[in-house]
């Protein structure tokens, strides 16, 4: 969530948060958009939004969350997959943000990532991870490792922008 807030802030158009859904038309994947609201904790809130002074609305949950509006950085439509990119933190607390390509590992880290494989029936779990499968043969999965201080989100965004420019050239195959 607080990198998609910090996505926002820096002008990029966020499709979704937490949960991507994708979908496939003419052999691509794409994410289908979600909703226009984050929730951060009081830490990041602090941090991307120093200039609001008033209250965000509290999330009903076990963590002190509050929904926060990205409706003008929201993208409506659904879009390509261009690159994954899973979220691992380092050793280190300040460590500097690196991606590091996924190969062999790449299905099981798109696997641990679905998010209601424990509740689908046995032939849905085998159709989700046939998807994941090809999903994982034709776009990059990358693990983005970074450090614990939300102080470097931005460096963070700007370390998956560098790696997303290196592969704005090169073209997604269709299955």
């Amino acid at each position: 969530s607080t990198t998609a807030a910090a996505f926002a802030k820096l002008g990029f158009r966020v499709l979704s948060d937490d949960l991507a859904v994708l979908s496939i038309k003419d052999n691509r994947f794409y994410v289908e958009s979600g909703y226009p609201k984050v929730r951060l904790r009081p830490k990041s809130l602090a941090m991307l939004y120093p200039e609001i002074k008033t209250e965000f609305l509290s999330v009903f949950s076990h963590r002190d969350s509050r929904y926060t509006d990205i409706e003008n950085h929201f993208c409506e439509s659904k879009l390509p997959v261009g690159a994954i990119y899973i979220l691992g933190e380092t050793v280190e607390d300040d460590g500097e943000p690196f991606i590091e390509p996924l190969s062999a590992q790449r299905l099981i880290h798109l696997h641990e990532n679905t998010f209601a494989s424990y509740i689908i029936t046995p032939d849905l779990r085998k159709q989700e991870f046939e998807l994941i499968s090809k999903l994982s043969l034709h776009v990059p999965v990358n693990l983005l490792r970074f450090g614990r201080k939300v102080e470097m989100v931005n460096l963070q965004c700007k370390t998956v922008i560098k790696d997303l420019s290196e592969l704005q050239n090169k073209k997604i195959p269709n299955y």
